[in-house]
């Protein structure tokens, strides 16, 4: 609802970015995450400080990122974009990210990227790809309030440790995905189709309702079958369910 992050959502340098990213591997790119992330300090100790998180690649939700591709060739599937909401420092909790580590090869041991841990932060999920190379640099993404962090789906990052002593780290979280993936987040189960209405189309465009010359009207689907997921409900379901039953047994 907020207007502030619809804008952020379509700000005009990050679809330039995420265009020239993701073009050469679908049609159009959506958006896929749009939320809120704030690093605190801590409870679980006297020191209070916030651990870092495992550092991770988001396209670790989708198993085909660690496909056997071609030599020289590994699709991108996700651009994420962190907008700091106020200034991000090392003592806050800056993302932590590794430079060149989204052109890092499989390991011959597992087939995986070396990584610390598994996609959401890792948790629950070993390192994978014999863990971090020996001197893996980690650089803290410090930035003024207003700055905006882009990284690929296959940058390994994470957010950084809270000291326990500054403020709050406050940012807003953007992720564009390749247009025929499944979104984590399904705003059209999560917005109101009236508030969707009243959003700019360019906004509209980014949540799949633009037309794409595959659209379908069904109940299940009402728009371009290519970007929407499904939008039905069980009453939706069971009524069609039933309905081609009816439809069999004539």
């Amino acid at each position: 609802k907020s207007k502030v992050a619809q804008r952020l959502a379509t700000h005009e340098l990050t679809m330039q970015i995420v265009d020239k990213v993701l073009s050469p591997y679908a049609k159009r790119f959506k958006l896929g995450v749009a939320t809120r992330i704030v690093k605190v300090p801590g409870k679980s100790d006297k020191t209070y400080q916030a651990p870092r998180q495992v550092l991770h690649r988001d396209d670790y939700q989708f198993a085909a990122s660690d496909w056997p591709y071609m030599d020289g060739f590994r699709p991108e599937f996700l651009v994420g974009v962190m907008w700091a909401a106020n200034e991000f420092t090392a003592a806050n909790g800056a993302t932590n990210v590794v430079p060149g580590s989204h052109k890092w090869p499989p390991s011959p041991t597992d087939g995986k990227r070396p990584s610390e841990g598994g996609g959401g932060g890792g948790a629950g999920i070993g390192s994978m790809g014999g863990g971090l190379p020996e001197g893996t640099q980690i650089v803290p993404g410090a930035m003024p309030e207003g700055s905006a962090l882009f990284y690929l789906g296959s940058t390994l990052h994470g957010a950084g440790q809270h000291d326990g002593s500054a403020p709050p780290r406050d940012g807003l979280i953007f992720i564009y995905y390749l247009g025929w993936l499944n979104n984590l987040i399904n705003f059209h189960f999560g917005i109101p189709n009236e508030i969707q209405k009243e959003m700019p189309p360019e906004l509209q465009d980014l949540l799949g309702h633009a037309s794409d010359g595959t659209d379908y009207d069904h109940p299940w689907i009402k728009g371009p079958l290519y970007t929407l997921p499904y939008q039905g409900g069980p009453g939706t379901l069971s009524s069609l369910t039933n309905a081609d039953r009816a439809g069999a047994v004539r």
